[in-house]
């Protein structure tokens, strides 16, 4: 018994309220927007083109890439020639161009890191081709898997600026600390080594709420949020891609839920998706953060 208590004491000097303060927004608009379809069971990652939210599954339902309407019905869907192993969020460029992210790495040792692309055009056809764009690594990983308090090379979020990717991080580290790395990649065909450009930490304490999952940069380019189970970090007055040397405000979500994506419709209006868990479905919401 007594080492049950020692245990207790030193999980609570290890994530005391000064590591987690009570902080953040909760006072906003957040509305469900309805169901996903049946077939979406594993939603992670989302994008909006030509007024379409894209989606796919996570590690089920094959290679398919699905076009939703803002009620969250699939109006689109297409079956991708494309070998998979662990597709984590979606992206999209100035044409139009969607980009795949198969570089979750939930055990940190994966080399085989890389985007797939579709080209604009294809998204109005009854057919629909992805090519490899980009294969890379992380340029600070040197072990394959790193011990597991070093475990910060879980890629699950990125988007697209100024011809770059710019790529988030998903603590897996035991303990938890928290932290999500920012890494960018340049925008080109072939093999590329993805930088080191930033760390930001999350939530020390709670792995629902700080644990990253999903990324977005609004339209006019002057807003960034990350997502995780439970909260919205939004970075703005940030010069170039310096993202976590802005301001930072922080959404807590009104529930739990598995979130797997996130973007921007306008400056005001985010969108977001979770996989269905614990008996309960994917959804799609809203919220405004600029109440």
């Amino acid at each position: 018994m007594k080492y049950i208590y020692l245990a207790l004491i030193v999980f609570l000097f290890s994530c005391s309220k000064d590591d987690c303060p009570e902080t953040g927004v909760s006072d906003f608009t957040f509305s469900e927007i309805g169901d996903l379809n049946s077939e979406i069971k594993e939603a992670s990652g989302i994008e909006m083109v030509d007024d379409l939210f894209w989606t796919f599954n996570d590690n089920s339902g094959g290679e398919i890439l699905y076009g939703l309407n803002t009620s969250g019905k699939i109006e689109k869907s297409f079956s991708l020639d494309n070998d998979r192993e662990d597709w984590e969020d979606i992206a999209a460029d100035d044409l139009g161009n969607l980009y795949i992210g198969d570089f979750g790495n939930n055990d940190n040792d994966r080399r085989d890191l890389k985007i797939i692309k579709i080209r604009a055009e294809d998204l109005g056809n009854a057919a629909l081709s992805a090519i490899d764009f980009l294969t890379f690594s992380l340029d600070d990983q040197t072990a394959f898997p790193p011990s597991k308090s070093e475990r910060h090379f879980d890629v699950e979020a990125f988007f697209y600026f100024e011809n770059s990717f710019f790529l988030f991080s998903k603590d897996r580290a035991d303990p938890f600390t928290g932290k999500t790395k920012l890494y960018k990649l340049p925008v080109e065909t072939g093999n590329h080594t993805a930088q080191l450009i930033g760390e930001f930490t999350t939530d020390k304490c709670q792995e629902e709420e700080g644990a990253i999952t999903g990324a977005d940069m609004s339209p006019n380019q002057q807003k960034v949020a990350i997502l995780s189970q439970e909260a919205i970090w939004v970075f703005t007055d940030f010069s170039g891609s310096d993202f976590f040397g802005g301001n930072v405000t922080r959404y807590n979500l009104p529930l739990s839920r598995k979130m797997e994506g996130i973007v921007f419709k306008d400056e005001c209006n985010v969108y977001l998706i979770n996989e269905k868990a614990d008996g309960k479905d994917g959804k799609l919401y809203t919220i405004n953060i600029c109440q």
